[in-house]
């Protein structure tokens, strides 16, 4: 199963926070993927959704009508973070971080920096400065989490940078 398979899905269960503050704000709390993963808002909830889906429909094509056990702290790692977006973006995270850092006559790429420096097994550290990130620019990208959540490495750090030093254009917004 290709991660991206879960931005449709994980966009719709982000969709229902908005009726379920507890969940959301149980889920924002969350320091850690760990963390994430230890809540049951997290299993009955983001990995439930994924399951079962709305009103016992499936969201989702999967093995066995299982989320892989593998698949799953990288799912909680992006589940803590769109718990923290009011807003979700079609445009690339890296890219739209720089144009809210245009926006906001940001003084330099200091924010992007610090976030791209975090190492491959870093991810209570990437999961802290995505939290940060998102919280600074009020939008998340779920397939730019999903991939960094289950590929963070060199090859993904180099597309971020290309992302953010070269956005998409204001017109359509799209990624």
């Amino acid at each position: 199963m290709n991660c991206t398979d879960y931005a449709a899905p994980l966009a719709r269960w982000w969709g229902t926070l908005d009726g379920n503050r507890g969940m959301r704000a149980r889920l924002r709390r969350a320091r850690t993927p760990d963390d994430v993963y230890s809540l049951s808002e997290f299993h009955r909830g983001v990995i439930g959704y994924l399951q079962s889906g709305d009103n016992g429909q499936p969201v989702l094509e999967l093995p066995g009508g299982l989320v892989p056990e593998g698949d799953k702290p990288a799912l909680a790692f992006v589940a803590g973070l769109l718990a923290q977006a009011p807003e979700l973006d079609r445009l690339h995270f890296a890219a739209r971080l720089a144009m809210v850092e245009q926006d906001r006559g940001g003084s330099g790429d200091f924010r992007f920096r610090r976030l791209i420096v975090v190492g491959d097994a870093e991810t209570d550290a990437l999961f802290a400065k995505l939290r940060r990130l998102i919280i600074y620019t009020r939008t998340a990208n779920v397939e730019s989490l999903l991939y960094a959540a289950f590929h963070w490495n060199n090859d993904t750090r180099r597309k971020w940078a290309e992302k953010y030093y070269n956005p998409a254009p204001r017109k359509g917004d799209a990624s």
